[in-house]
């Protein structure tokens, strides 16, 4: 995968953040082939105890977009980079926790 595509952040951290707050960070994927390429983005979060809460804590989207989702697709057109976000949505419970996702 690493000769087709490139990813320009291997980890994306948000800091401190407060319940409910909503906070992005941006990567970008970049396309090494001198053909078409598209690729499935897919998030999610790895903290067993947010798995089944109603609102994903984890998202992502592409810059043009306005919609997150936990998964998109996305054409990159022969050497070219789009550029992503990747969105935290910070669940309401007032504790101290690391938030651990995967982006695949």
């Amino acid at each position: 995968v690493q000769s087709i595509i490139k990813i320009s952040k291997g980890c994306l951290g948000f800091g401190s953040v407060i319940p409910g707050q909503l906070m992005e960070r941006e990567f970008e994927i970049t396309n090494q082939l001198d053909q078409i390429v598209i690729v499935y983005v897919m998030t999610e979060c790895l903290n067993p105890e947010y798995k089944s809460q109603s609102e994903q804590v984890f998202s992502s989207r592409k810059a043009t977009s306005l919609v997150s989702s936990n998964y998109f697709y996305v054409v990159i057109n022969p050497l070219a980079t789009v550029e992503c976000r990747l969105v935290l949505r910070a669940p309401k419970f007032q504790q101290t926790t690391k938030f651990l996702g995967n982006m695949k």
